[in-house]
């Protein structure tokens, strides 16, 4: 299943969207590196998904 997911860089703090592809029986963590669309910054995104729905995005510096 695709999800648009809103995120909010953690550089420039402006609001874009991932395009994520989720199994509808996936659990776990998935870590992705998406580039802001706003200042081009990389964001490391860690989202937590349980049976296919995410529970939590957090996104942090995806420059280490």
């Amino acid at each position: 299943m695709m999800s648009e997911i809103p995120i909010t860089c953690h550089f420039c703090f402006e609001t874009f969207h991932a395009l994520l592809e989720i199994g509808g029986d996936f659990s776990g963590m998935i870590t992705e590196i998406y580039d802001c669309e706003v200042c081009c910054n990389p964001n490391k995104l860690s989202i937590v998904v349980s049976d296919g729905s995410i529970s939590s995005i957090q996104a942090d510096s995806g420059n280490e």
